[in-house]
């Protein structure tokens, strides 16, 4: 708190910091203390207004774009497609990718791997099918 001279050391009065007013104390920062009249708050408080409204347009995180569901047959069809021009498939991410549960992937992977003649290979998350060599 600022001191008015001609006034004991004990007691106190509140200046504003950027007008000389009585003002208000706000508390301190970096130990110094922050007092501030009204006068001077309105104008303050407009202009952080403006600038945490600037700031949050500025930031606005963006979201992903939301992957729909595929249907069995398009997932066999997506899985077919990728094997044969890979090789050899990871089937739980690939699964996860399009968002297909882990029994149907296996279902449509062991369908796939008789009417074709693949490969089933490991178990779990490390399954794939592939094309035999």
């Amino acid at each position: 708190m600022t001191i008015l001279r001609g006034m004991s050391s004990k007691e106190k009065i509140p200046i504003c910091m950027i007008c000389g007013k009585l003002g208000a104390p706000l508390g301190t920062i970096g130990g110094r203390e922050i007092i501030i009249c009204n006068d001077c708050v309105t104008p303050l408080y407009e202009m952080l207004g403006v600038a945490v409204t600037i700031a949050k347009g500025a930031r606005q995180p963006k979201k992903p774009a939301a992957r729909r569901q595929v249907s069995p047959e398009e997932f066999k069809a997506a899985l077919e497609r990728a094997v044969e021009s890979k090789g050899r498939i990871l089937l739980i991410p690939f699964a996860e990718r399009r968002k297909v549960p882990r029994d149907v992937a296996r279902s449509v992977a062991e369908r796939l791997a008789t009417e074709k003649g693949w490969i089933l290979e490991g178990e779990g998350e490390k399954m794939a099918i592939a094309k035999p060599a």
